[in-house]
């Protein structure tokens, strides 16, 4: 916005000097043709300078980068919604009985690993009791 008045006022400037031409100094011109030729070429500058900041602004780049994703986390979230609550219920029921055989084969382990243990200690314990009994 601020490139387009900075051209509207460079072109606005420009025609008033050539309207105001003045012939009376020849081509050395008056003064306040100078002065406004000046001012054509600050606002000029102004505007090129304006114009090179937008584009290679970083934080427009920044803001682009971010509107892109946002834009997909939009897509996703939709897709997300869009699904019907029947699926969502059986995904639910499918993970409950993943839950129960898992809790299932963990207490069978935990139960078989526990007799092994006993049994074990059984021998160790009748062993030691043997060895004990053969010192004495």
């Amino acid at each position: 916005m601020i490139i387009k008045f900075r051209e509207q006022r460079i072109e606005k400037l420009e025609e008033k000097i050539n309207k105001d031409k003045c012939q009376a100094d020849g081509d050395a011109g008056c003064a306040e043709c100078k002065k406004l030729l000046k001012e054509v070429e600050s606002l000029k500058q102004e505007r090129d300078s304006w114009k090179e900041s937008s584009e290679r602004n970083p934080m427009a780049a920044k803001l682009f980068v971010e509107k892109a994703e946002l834009v997909l986390q939009k897509a996703q979230y939709e897709a997300e919604a869009k699904v019907s609550p029947e699926s969502l219920t059986a995904q639910i029921r499918g993970l409950n009985e993943l839950t129960e055989s898992l809790s299932n084969y963990l207490k069978e382990h935990c139960e078989t690993r526990s007799k092994e243990k006993e049994e074990e200690f059984f021998t160790v314990k009748n062993q030691l009791s043997e060895k004990v009994a053969t010192l004495e």
